[in-house]
């Protein structure tokens, strides 16, 4: 085999059929010509790699079938050797945005969860009298009822975008009626406890944190 003008693989050539971007249709016809990419090489009827972390030895068999080869092929620039396309650049980019977002709004959401669970307490606290001993032990049960799902999603009850009831936990003046007692397991009770020196909300950061 000689490197030059000469057509060595032309199955490379159809490998082209397989992509609309036409940098990836100039790579597989330079392979089709023994032409590759920078930090790549032929040998022998393999595509090589030795670039540290990036290594590979591809046998060209033209017996695939052109799709075959070119999937390989391409998983190897693009994924292993990191060879990207401006159209891949971009693709990537969006995915990674997409990816971004979507940690953000389950960011949001946790936050919303908590700020809601952590007001709705406030103001029971406020409403009914309750010690700050008792707002805080109302809000572990609480955070530890919605983690285990023990609180089903239409046993709280919002108006509003606010919470105004649990289903399971009462109130009369100066005390707390749980139904479910899930903080009865003090190994539970004590991984969500929540220490308050002065006010629940003084946690807020704190907790999210976590």
């Amino acid at each position: 085999m000689t490197i030059g003008n000469k057509l060595v693989y032309p199955i490379f050539l159809q490998c082209c059929d397989y992509t609309l971007d036409n940098f990836w249709k100039y790579i597989f016809e330079d392979l089709a010509y023994l032409k590759t990419p920078y930090g790549i090489y032929l040998q022998r009827d393999y595509i090589c790699c030795n670039y540290k972390g990036k290594e590979f030895n591809y046998k060209i068999d033209i017996s695939k079938s052109p799709k075959t080869l070119f999937n390989d092929i391409y998983k190897l620039f693009n994924k292993r050797f990191e060879l990207l396309s401006e159209k891949d650049k971009l693709n990537r980019r969006d995915l990674f945005e997409h990816s971004d977002n979507l940690k953000n709004l389950e960011l949001i959401k946790k936050k919303h969860k908590y700020e809601s669970i952590l007001q709705f307490v406030i103001s029971m606290e406020k409403k009914w009298d309750l010690s700050l001993e008792q707002g805080k032990q109302l809000l572990s049960h609480i955070l530890l009822g919605v983690i285990l799902k023990i609180f089903k999603k239409n046993e709280i009850i919002y108006k509003k975008f606010k919470i105004i009831s649990i289903r399971g936990i009462d109130f009369k003046k100066g005390k707390v009626i749980y139904s479910k007692n899930i903080l009865k397991n003090p190994i539970l009770s004590s991984s969500l406890e929540i220490h308050i020196d002065k006010k629940i909300s003084d946690n807020w950061i704190k907790y999210i944190s976590k």
